[in-house]
């Protein structure tokens, strides 16, 4: 980082003062100091930077294989009972089995 000048002509170095500052809990949500590090409400680091960042890697980047899919195919239909059919559906059925075959 640079160093900058302010309205009122005097020099700020960012890189001193963001340094200064590392330890101290960020304004935010999120939790963090300066450094990146998850900090509790006590300003103790629960996380370092460089964990959070190799845990978010690793979820992105895995060498597992997904888990394989179930399958959307419906089960085959059950057998029809022949006796209880008459003679011309008897026929029927008979002539899709040798369509099938």
């Amino acid at each position: 980082m640079a160093k900058h000048v302010s309205a009122l002509g005097k020099v700020i170095d960012m890189t001193a003062l963001s340094t200064q500052h590392e330890k101290t809990r960020a304004v935010g949500n999120m939790g963090i100091n300066a450094r990146g590090d998850l900090v509790d409400s006590h300003n103790q680091v629960i996380k370092n930077n460089n964990e959070r960042i190799s845990n978010s890697y690793k979820k992105t980047i895995s060498d597992e294989p997904e888990p394989a899919k179930k399958s959307q195919l419906t089960p085959d239909q059950p057998p029809i009972d022949l006796s209880e059919l008459s003679d011309a559906e008897k026929e029927f059925e008979n002539s899709d089995d040798d369509i099938k075959k």
